[in-house]
């Protein structure tokens, strides 16, 4: 088997020593979160830690079967470890809740007979429940849905919206809790103006006369930013904003304020689109929550 060389990083989620504690891998697709979890596993079982005392838990039943795979591999010539893993925890986070709630089903106050719904029941559901929701909607505020379609300009609207939704569920985030989350609030359009006025009060005494002009039409383009009427024109604007640095004096204090302002623009988008789509972000929580109502009333 091909040694893994680890990160820094994955060295110190790996590393099993000390008291024990519970350990958490954030990670992007494909980063090696997986093989991490299992060496972290391997260590604890290395050190004494029981299989049946470790709780593994994952996303997505592959994550999980590749894990079951890695550790059965990594304690192939351990046939009593080998035995004990397989009545180890180490399954999804739903397979993890449905155990649990099956063996305190009175507890719980739930059907012990209850299943997890696969793929192939939740899908046709949940693509009904949304239907549902956007003739509802639809029903109730015909031209703010119709705003949020063309504010979206997705290829497939529905598919946006489950899209949408399956992100704020897998970052632990309800529905209900939407309404709590204020707009995106930003200084960059403030950061902007001040970069952008003190470009243009500066002297520039050793620039040459295309490098000021240069200068002036930066400031002009930046003013057509800040004094647009309404978020559409500045964001016209913003699309035909460049600093070319090539243009400017390097090692001045002219050309960092040109690069910093650069960098400003590059982050501007957000306040003017935020303020462009006020509404149709209302209306996306509205539909939000009326496909989660819908969606569980039919599970």
């Amino acid at each position: 088997m091909k040694e893994v060389r680890f990160t820094p990083a994955q060295q110190a989620a790996i590393d099993a020593s000390g008291p024990p504690r519970d350990t958490c891998v954030v990670a992007g697709p494909g980063s090696g979160k997986t093989t991490v979890l299992v060496e972290h596993y391997r260590q604890l079982v290395e050190a004494g830690a029981s299989p049946q005392r470790i709780l593994a838990i994952t996303f997505t039943e592959k994550a999980a079967a590749n894990m079951r795979a890695k550790l059965a591999d990594r304690f192939r010539e351990d046939p009593e470890r080998r035995t004990e893993l397989d009545r180890a925890w180490v399954s999804t986070v739903h397979g993890f809740c449905s155990r649990v709630l099956k063996e305190n089903a009175v507890l719980a106050g739930v059907d012990p007979e209850f299943a997890v719904a696969d793929t192939s029941e939740s899908w046709p559901i949940e693509r009904e429940s949304l239907a549902a929701a956007i003739e509802e909607l639809f029903r109730d505020q015909p031209m703010a849905l119709r705003a949020l379609v063309r504010g979206l300009s997705a290829f497939d609207f529905e598919e946006a919206l489950r899209g949408a939704y399956d992100w704020m569920r897998a970052a632990g985030v309800r529905v209900g809790d939407l309404a709590g989350y204020a707009e995106p609030a930003g200084n960059e359009l403030a950061e902007f103006v001040s970069i952008a006025r003190t470009l243009e009060a500066d002297q520039i005494a050793n620039w040459n006369e295309a490098q000021r002009q240069y200068r002036d039409e930066i400031v002009e383009n930046a003013r057509r930013i800040v004094h647009a009427h309404g978020p559409l024109d500045a964001l016209r604007a913003l699309a035909g904003f460049a600093v070319n640095l090539t243009k400017c004096k390097r090692n001045t204090a002219a050309y960092d304020l040109a690069s910093a302002l650069k960098k400003q623009a590059e982050e501007l988008a957000r306040p003017f689109v935020t303020e462009l789509y006020r509404h149709e972000r209302r209306t996306l929580f509205d539909l939000l929550r009326r496909f989660d109502r819908i969606y569980r009333e039919r599970k």
